[in-house]
């Protein structure tokens, strides 16, 4: 452990023109261990003070030429010597002589010639007083520093101006000569390592940086997170002559930079002079050096901010897909300019405006209400532009941090061809299906004769024709009618109470939900507006989410149905406790033909197109469905319609 530094000995300046009163004074103070000098007259007083700053000046007031009431208020007037105490010695004990001693600037007043105790205990206070005063003037200046620096460095994000800022403001406040900052990365890589000398600020070479990080007083620094004085480099080994550091150094400072436990630089204050640094000066640049820490740690993110919205701005032009952000109010924040091009509008115009006023297409404002409500996952959609072509949109959301609002961002793309292939298939598959009705009918018909004539065995393999030609009769039934409601023949429309159809569905599948040992439950509140839609394909949708969901759940289970109004929507959904959907074949869930390959449920009868049909109903009406499920643990099926206004 280091001695701890002797404290220094106060000189007094005594200032009398009588040299047996000076020569009292000496000897009294120097056997206190006081260091004295000494002055005759105002002259020499003032040039011992502009020599050396004294601790306490003893001062006769009757002095020849400038008296000591005057030298007191030429002393004061002097920045410097604020602080030094001022006892005057005098043979006039009047109440006029102190107030005007007072008034000069005079801490003190002794009787002369006065007693010794009386003088050194007087000292001893006014000594006293002096470094208690000085220390709460350093911790004002010191405060007054920090708060400085910490609103400089607070007010910039700029990272080079950051760093030279850094150094600029310790370099004033320690007084060193030179210095430097090696700034990291998360891998502990230099990204930036800049040298300060005479207000010149220039960066290092990556060898040398390297070098220091490896070798050097500064590596040790971070790998040991710690701060270092050396009063002399020249007697550490640690120190590396590398650089800017192979000028004459001698006294150095040295802290890291410390952000949220991770050392992310160190910086280092240099002088030519032995013991030009002291643990004060130690304990100002630590505390700079937090405060800089954070400084450097937040240009650091904004730098990176920029890179990255720099790169995204550059994928966002470059992407033929459309993208529409908006904020937690459902303000639009960002279009790129495929969304310009699309809706014929520009970022400026549509920025900050609410997306239903700009954006009026019903399945899109839709989608973004239903994640703000968080109602459910954030569902897929489509939109069809003025020209005809059609979007296909997902929704995501979009982070809450420093730089951002959160909100929702949707990706749009162009599926109008993919559209177009579909429709062309399902008039193929329509036109293929329709002259299948007639084949089947004498298929099945010439069955029935042959199973009425034969007997055994040849009977079985009749009636098996027989389920056969049913079977496909229905899918090609099922198929025509999926055709007729895509081609949109289907246009019947009449106000429908919706609350109604949803419960009648439900009585009608008591009888087979009893048959199943199935528990069926109905939630079903008042809807006080009608739907616009035909009231037979409605019923349809609904029938076939219940009788699937009965048809996938075991005995014991249960299925409820639910209805109800929000928003200038209704919203149905099917819940049951059944065998569930597994995750990746979720997607697939509404394509034509699919059937989930399941365990236990191969022999259930179906043609893969009834929820094909309810798609396409819902979305015939204006709505969406969508699907939540988990093996094992049921699934739940529902849709959205709007109201009437």
């Amino acid at each position: 452990m280091e001695a701890a530094a002797a404290e220094p000995v106060p000189n007094i300046l005594v200032v009398d023109d009588d040299p047996a009163s000076r020569t009292w004074a000496r000897v009294n103070l120097q056997r206190a261990h006081y260091t004295v000098r000494e002055a005759q007259h105002a002259d020499e007083a003032l040039a011992a003070v502009a020599a050396q700053v004294p601790d306490l000046i003893l001062l006769d007031v009757m002095l020849p030429g400038i008296d000591g009431f005057e030298l007191t208020a030429r002393i004061r007037e002097n920045p410097t010597l604020a602080t030094v105490p001022i006892i005057l010695l005098t043979v006039l004990d009047d109440p006029a002589s102190k107030v005007r001693g007072l008034e000069a600037g005079a801490n003190d007043f002794l009787i002369k010639p006065p007693e010794r105790n009386e003088l050194l205990a007087r000292v001893r206070t006014l000594l006293r007083a002096k470094r208690d005063q000085e220390a709460l003037l350093a911790e004002r200046n010191k405060t007054a520093l920090l708060y400085r620096v910490s609103r400089e460095l607070a007010s910039e994000l700029d990272l080079d101006v950051t760093l030279s800022r850094i150094l600029e403001l310790t370099m004033a406040a320690i007084g060193a000569t030179r210095s430097s900052l090696i700034l990291l990365d998360e891998r502990e890589n230099v990204v930036r390592h800049i040298y300060s000398y005479k207000g010149q600020v220039t960066s290092m070479n990556n060898v040398a940086s390297e070098r220091i990080v490896r070798e050097g007083l500064a590596g040790w620094i971070i790998r040991n997170r710690e701060s270092v004085l050396l009063a002399d480099a020249r007697q550490d080994p640690r120190w590396l002559a590398v650089g800017y550091s192979s000028f004459v150094t001698r006294s150095v400072l040295a802290v890291p930079l410390l952000h949220q436990e991770r050392a992310i630089g160190v910086v280092t204050l240099t002088h030519e002079q032995v013991g030009s640094f002291t643990s004060d000066h130690l304990e100002l640049l630590t505390t700079i050096a937090a405060q800089s820490a954070t400084a450097l740690a937040n240009a650091q993110l904004y730098e990176t901010v920029k890179e990255e919205r720099g790169r995204l701005q550059a994928i966002l032009a470059g992407t033929d897909d459309v993208v529409v952000a908006v904020d937690q109010a459902l303000e639009i924040t960002l279009l790129n300019p495929a969304a310009e091009r699309a809706f014929h509008l520009s970022l400026e115009e549509a920025t900050g405006w609410p997306l239903a006023e700009v954006l009026t297409f019903a399945p899109l404002v839709t989608a973004f209400r239903q994640a703000k409500a968080g109602e459910g996952p954030l569902r897929p959609g489509e939109i069809t532009l003025p020209d005809g072509r059609t979007l296909f949109f997902t929704l995501s959301p979009v982070a809450d941090w420093p730089y951002s609002e959160g909100g929702w961002v949707a990706v749009m793309q162009d599926i109008t061809n993919l559209k177009q292939l579909d429709r062309m298939k399902n008039e193929f598959i329509a036109t293929v299906s329709h002259d299948l009705r007639t084949p089947l009918a004498t298929i099945h018909g010439f069955a029935e004769l042959l199973s009425k004539m034969v007997a055994g065995e040849a009977r079985e393999h009749a009636e098996r024709i027989k389920a056969q030609a049913r079977r496909t009769t229905q899918l090609v039934e099922e198929l025509l009618d999926l055709g007729k409601i895509e081609s949109g023949m289907d246009t019947v429309r009449e106000r429908c109470a919706l609350d109604a159809i949803v419960s009648e569905a439900v009585e009608a599948a008591q009888f087979q939900a009893s048959s199943c040992g199935v528990m069926l439950q109905t939630e079903v509140a008042s809807i006080a507006r009608p739907v616009l839609g035909n009231p037979v394909r409605l019923r349809q949708v609904v029938d076939n989410l219940v009788g699937n969901a009965l048809k996938y759940t075991p005995a014991g289970g249960a299925v409820a149905v639910r209805a109800w109004e929000k928003d200038d929507q209704v919203f149905v959904t099917v819940q049951d406790s059944g065998v569930g959907i597994p995750r990746d074949a979720l997607p697939r869930i509404f394509e034509k033909f699919y059937r989930v390959p399941r365990v236990g449920t191969e022999n259930v009868p179906g043609t893969g197109l009834g929820l094909v049909i309810v798609k396409a109903i819902v979305e015939q009406h204006g709505g969406q469905v969508w699907v939540e499920s988990e093996v094992n643990a049921g699934s739940t099926f529902g849709f959205t319609l709007p109201l009437e206004g």
